[in-house]
């Protein structure tokens, strides 16, 4: 037989945040025991809540791991376990007797001297053991929360980067069926630069957790570190290609503020994500202006000779585009096949002054896709989308800020389709 509960000072030894953490250890535990391949009777497990605290007992099935080697495996359980010092994991024989293991364990507390030992002699206060306790699992369960947060919001994050990746074939940019107008990237360059970049979004959502202050386009320095250390890893990965760098930029705004946002609200809000980018971003079209134009940049060349702000004009806008163009979309479909995302991409690349196509060719030739993209999108068969694919080929132009943005819709999209903040 197994039991395990908690090993709490004082009464009550349980509350909400005590139970919350008791479940937790309870999940942990089971899945300690089947690593090891210990079965248990879960048809005959009991939970006990009370004042007195919470008890799991389950029956261990016909197993040929022996009484004190199991207890030696729960033993491993609570060493490993942050707090492992908190539970107690009981094993008793087919008598009915405690199986111990005859260590002494030290106090939790000031970890100095052993745990019977304090107790006899009372060194520690029971209202300090107390608050201890509740400060440590507190703190355990908040992290775990932004660790599974930041986690799932990364899946999101990649899953929708590999959908536009994969989305085969596109005007220009490189699908899964070929490279398009490019020649010195393909389809694995783009999976191997999104597994680079994509090691960073759980500590972007985790800076937007942790982010206080309340001015918050000082916070656009935190995103840019980030995202300099990824575009960083990017070239190295990518021999100097530049795969991925406008979508680093979007992305790492987009995490930042999912995670600023989750600390304050449980449900995600486009309103308060467009306020949360505009505010981030806002005057981010001035840093052009006050760039000199024979900089090398894209974007600073596209805006001293077009007067077109690309993806910062979206960022300091709270993407526009997305919200306007595309998500509206994908939500009446409700599907990411391909045709959906098709459709999506038309929609976008008909609305966005897009610098990758002006860097490359002029206005007049912008005007006339965004035309095309727009006729294809109320008229769309697969002739008159090959029309666009064949017109790009010819010019020689990418429409990478639309794919960005694609990649940023299809987040948003899982995001309010998908994602579950109940953890």
């Amino acid at each position: 037989m197994l039991s395990m509960n908690l090993n709490i000072a004082g009464l009550p030894k349980t509350n909400e945040c005590i139970a919350d953490f008791f479940f937790l250890v309870k999940s942990q535990l089971l899945i300690w025991l089947a690593a090891n391949r210990i079965g248990i009777d879960s048809a005959n497990e009991t939970v006990l809540r009370h004042a007195a605290g919470d008890f799991f007992i389950v029956p261990i099935n016909h197993s040929k791991i022996g009484t004190q080697q199991l207890k030696i495996i729960t033993e491993q359980f609570e060493n490993q376990h942050e707090l492992g010092r908190f539970i107690d994991v009981d094993i008793t024989n087919h008598e009915g007797k405690p199986v111990s293991s005859g260590k002494s364990k030290l106090c939790f507390y000031c970890k100095a001297f052993p745990a019977i030992e304090c107790r006899r002699l009372k060194r520690h206060s029971i209202a300090e053991l107390q608050r201890f306790q509740q400060k440590e699992i507190k703190n355990y369960l908040e992290n775990r929360k932004l660790n599974e947060l930041s986690r799932k919001l990364s899946i999101l994050a990649i899953r929708a980067i590999l959908y536009e990746i994969s989305l085969s074939p596109k005007p220009g940019l490189v699908s899964a069926l070929n490279s398009g107008v490019h020649t010195d990237m393909n389809y694995r360059t783009f999976i191997d630069s999104t597994a680079i970049i994509s090691s960073y979004f759980q500590e972007l959502v985790q800076k937007g957790f942790r982010c206080e202050t309340e001015n918050l386009p000082n916070a656009l320095a935190l995103i840019r570190q980030t995202g300099l250390q990824m575009e960083t890893e990017m070239f190295a990965q990518t021999n100097g290609v530049n795969t991925q760098k406008g979508l680093i930029f979007l992305i790492g705004i987009s995490l930042f503020s999912c995670g600023y946002i989750f600390n304050k609200n449980e449900k995600f809000s486009e309103l308060v994500f467009i306020e949360t980018v505009k505010q981030i971003c806002a005057n981010l079209q001035s840093e052009l202006s006050n760039q000199p134009a024979e900089s090398k940049s894209h974007s600073v060349q596209c805006f001293s000779q077009f007067k077109v702000g690309g993806i910062r004009f979206e960022a300091e806008n709270g993407f526009p585009t997305v919200f306007n163009c595309a998500l509206p979309i994908l939500a009446q479909v409700n599907l990411l096949d391909d045709k959906t995302l098709t459709l999506t991409l038309l929609a976008i690349m008909s609305e966005l002054d897009d610098t990758n196509i002006l860097y490359r060719s002029d206005m007049e030739t912008l005007q006339l896709l965004k035309q095309k993209c727009k006729f294809a999108l109320h008229n769309f068969s697969e002739e008159n989308y090959s029309e666009i694919i064949n017109f790009c080929n010819a010019k020689r132009i990418s429409p990478g800020g639309a794919a960005d943005l694609l990649s940023i819709s299809i987040f948003i999209y899982l995001l309010k389709t998908e994602f579950n903040y109940d953890f």
